[in-house]
């Protein structure tokens, strides 16, 4: 039997009709209209890693929304029960936090047992002392963190 040989093609030069050069990939603007279809934002709207802007503009604004509609409780003093636990001896003590998660019977104004609270109160009470401004900053914080869980629901 004769063998049969198949016939290589010449090779292409670039003078003798090569294909042209690949286009660049799309960038990252692309790959948005694509995967939603809506044109890309403009350029001068962020990006965060792997966020599309439509979002990161919406989380934005409700960080924004959230800080602004809470600034006055930052020049705001302690109200209604945040005596009770501003004035608390286990929060002041340095030994506090082992009576709040081992003997909750120490805590003497409050009727309840909430270590995450009791434990969040005696760090913010290491940061800020009896200063106000801080506890407000960190519920604002809480605060914002929530508003953003919820909108990703």
């Amino acid at each position: 039997m004769k063998e049969i040989r198949k016939r290589r093609p010449a090779r292409r030069t670039a003078g003798s009709g090569a294909r042209p050069a690949r286009p660049a990939a799309p960038g990252p603007a692309a790959a948005d209209r694509a995967r939603d279809g809506r044109p890309a934002a403009p350029p001068w709207v962020p990006r965060w890693r792997g966020v599309p802007r439509r979002e990161a503009l919406t989380a934005a604004a409700i960080a924004v929304l959230a800080a602004v509609s809470y600034v006055p409780a930052l020049s705001g003093g302690f109200v209604w029960d945040d005596v009770i636990f501003a004035e608390e001896p286990v929060i002041h003590a340095v030994s506090g936090l082992k009576s709040i998660w081992l003997a909750p019977a120490d805590i003497r104004n409050e009727g309840h047992y909430w270590p995450l609270v009791y434990t969040s109160f005696w760090l913010e009470h290491k940061l800020w002392g009896l200063r106000p401004g801080g506890y407000h900053a960190v519920n604002i914080i809480l605060h914002l963190v929530n508003c953003l869980l919820l909108w990703r629901l």
